[in-house]
């Protein structure tokens, strides 16, 4: 990621997943036939440029949720493409959406580990429409807070149950200068 942003200076998302696509299929010697290792992951990018208002994203099997306040909140779903960045047996370019923000979106990327953790009374995965509800129900809180509870949302969907995957979610709230 370093490399694509800081030494080649690319800013488009869409591009940079398809650089590290290529990248992870040269150093897994991933070449598109049936006995390659099938190996490779999801990733979501999103660019955000304040002077001109604009979020750019693409996603690698992930997606990125923005909730917009008109008089409710309403979620926007973009999602990523279906392929991973590593060997896919239908490659394509990675779609990279250009999104006009507005003061006070709150944006979301994600890995899969929360939507997919097994917990609750019948031990079944959180999904990802229990995620959007959670999500929902967060939104007039701060940032800071939002964190909270949904730290505390998943652990107490966990319980006792072994975290199965990694965790990760970044959400911002776009404040213009």
């Amino acid at each position: 990621l370093n490399e694509q942003f800081r030494t080649f200076g690319i800013r488009q998302p869409g591009v940079i997943l398809g650089h590290l696509r290529n990248k992870v299929k040269e150093r897994l010697a991933q070449e598109g036939s049936a006995n390659d290792q099938s190996d490779g992951m999801e990733m979501a990018i999103a660019i955000i440029d304040l002077e001109k208002k604009e979020l750019q994203f693409a996603g690698a099997n992930r997606p990125l949720f923005l909730f917009r306040k008109n008089d409710d909140y309403e979620l926007f779903e973009i999602k990523g493409d279906k392929q991973p960045i590593g060997v896919h047996w239908e490659e394509k370019e990675f779609t990279n959406h250009l999104i006009k923000l507005q003061e006070h979106d709150s944006l979301y990327i994600f890995s899969d580990g929360f939507v997919d953790q097994y917990g609750g009374e019948k031990r079944k995965k959180f999904k990802t429409r229990n995620f959007k509800k959670l999500l929902l129900s967060v939104q007039a809180e701060s940032m800071k807070n939002q964190k909270k509870l949904i730290e505390e949302a998943f652990e107490k969907w966990q319980g006792s149950n072994e975290q199965i995957d990694d965790v990760c979610a970044i959400g911002v709230r776009v404040s213009f200068p």
